[in-house]
């Protein structure tokens, strides 16, 4: 299973990338919309942690960007 972390705080965004990759085998961490958006075009994922208070938006406007273009992968905010 691979996850996606969309999180720019510095200390929490590492942490829980390494305890989901311990838990799920896979984990990579984005600090931006920008960056989730381009991750999630170039590799596919099975869940994605957003956290809303991002440095180029809310996380809610890629939460509905996934939901468009792929409605069954898991998320979490």
């Amino acid at each position: 299973m691979r996850v996606l972390v969309v999180e720019d705080d510095p200390k929490l965004g590492p942490w829980l990338c390494d305890v989901l990759a311990d838990v799920f085998g896979s984990s990579d961490i984005v600090r931006t919309l920008d960056e989730a958006r381009t991750a999630v075009a170039v590799r596919p994922f099975d869940l994605v942690v957003i956290d809303r208070g991002l440095p180029d938006g809310d996380g809610l406007g890629l939460l509905t960007d996934l939901r468009r273009q792929q409605p069954s992968l898991a998320t979490l905010v």
